[in-house]
């Protein structure tokens, strides 16, 4: 029976190593990465520069000052940029060899946020958060993607 399983998770594995390539897969997270903090930046802007606080639209609708606004883009621009930093660093763009292990191991945490993120996003109760469970689902496919290899060859990038 355990033998089964591993076949079919290692079939798994090899399906999902054919159909996305690592550089797609990692191209795809530092767009998707990129823009929601420029979607970040873009709220802050607004909330500090023409005062408009998107209440019905972020956070589930349960945010409701200006300051815990501010607070909670503040903790997701931190979070995106950690999220396309471990990105960076796993696909060799930025070579810090002492962390391309935190990274591997960090596409395997995204892997399992993201696809958290995704019920938490299908359960929404604002359309435009329900929105983002494509955007989720392919972050989790693609820090999945990133994960499973298991070494990074620097030619397969360019």
């Amino acid at each position: 029976m355990g033998h089964a399983v591993a076949f079919q998770m290692e079939s798994k594995t090899k399906f999902m190593l054919s159909r996305i390539s690592f550089p797609l897969a990692a191209r795809v997270n530092i767009g998707i990465f990129g823009c929601l903090i420029l979607f970040h930046l873009g709220i802050v802007v607004g909330i500090m520069l023409f005062n408009y606080v998107p209440t019905d639209f972020l956070w589930g609708g349960r945010i409701q000052s200006k300051e815990q606004f501010i607070l909670f883009e503040g903790i997701s621009l931190i979070v995106q940029a950690t999220c396309l930093l471990l990105t960076l660093i796993r696909a060799e763009y930025l070579r810090l060899e002492r962390l391309t292990n935190v990274a591997h191991g960090g596409m395997w945490v995204l892997f399992g946020i993201f696809a958290l993120n995704t019920v938490g996003n299908i359960l929404a109760k604002t359309a435009f958060e329900k929105a983002f469970t494509v955007v989720t689902i392919i972050l989790a496919l693609c820090s999945l993607r990133l994960a499973l290899e298991n070494n990074v060859d620097a030619e397969i990038l360019e």
